[in-house]
């Protein structure tokens, strides 16, 4: 029993030895992600099986998998027909916090983040209003991947063949656009665990 669980936990710390690449998504996809996690956690609970190990092989699951991916903390719980026997049947409602707290989380942060892209939005238009302007636009690319990430469609006006976030309807649309993204996310924080798209 003491190798079986030695061996598990040198193959997470061996794993971890590699560098893996970090794959952003969209913050609706990782809630949805989570919010699935939710539902299969409290699955598991209803059916009292193991999580973190198989109950039957004692081989890591996707659920542990999901928490150490995402460096969350996780308690395990396996009760096996060999007698293994690891953790409380607590560990399933922890498991449930851990990931409504982190999904609270990533959503702040999330807001957060939009609001300093009006913020930049609202700059941008100025700097662009301006009476100094010289005619030559400065880079949209924050822009451009922040709404792309998001999967939010940014509004364009062309001026002299040059694309603009920034001329008064585009800027306008695109405001209204983030404040309608930031009011969904807040609704998000409001609500219990769901599987859609904010």
């Amino acid at each position: 029993m003491k190798v079986l669980l030695s061996v598990f936990a040198l193959c997470i710390v061996s794993s971890s030895a590699f560098a893996r690449p970090v794959v952003k998504v969209s913050v609706n996809t990782e809630v949805r992600r989570v919010d699935m996690m939710v539902e299969t956690i409290a699955t598991y609970q209803d059916k009292f099986w193991a999580i973190g190990l198989n109950g039957d092989t004692l081989k890591a699951d996707g659920i542990a998998r999901f928490f150490v991916d995402r460096d969350l903390p996780f308690q395990y719980f396996v009760r096996s027909m060999s007698g293994v026997q690891l953790g409380e049947a607590s560990a399933y409602e922890e498991n449930m916090k851990v990931l409504q707290d982190y999904k609270a989380k990533i959503i702040q942060e999330e807001i957060g983040e939009a609001r300093a892209i009006k913020e930049k939005l609202s700059q941008y238009q100025q700097t662009i209003a301006s009476p100094n302007f010289t005619g030559e636009m400065p880079p949209m690319d924050e822009f451009l991947l922040y709404f792309s990430e998001q999967r939010l469609p940014i509004h364009f006006g062309i001026e002299s063949g040059v694309p603009n976030v920034a001329d008064e309807e585009s800027y306008e649309d695109n405001q209204r656009l983030i404040d309608n993204y930031m009011s969904r996310l807040t609704k998000l924080l409001e609500s219990p665990s769901t599987v859609q798209q904010p």
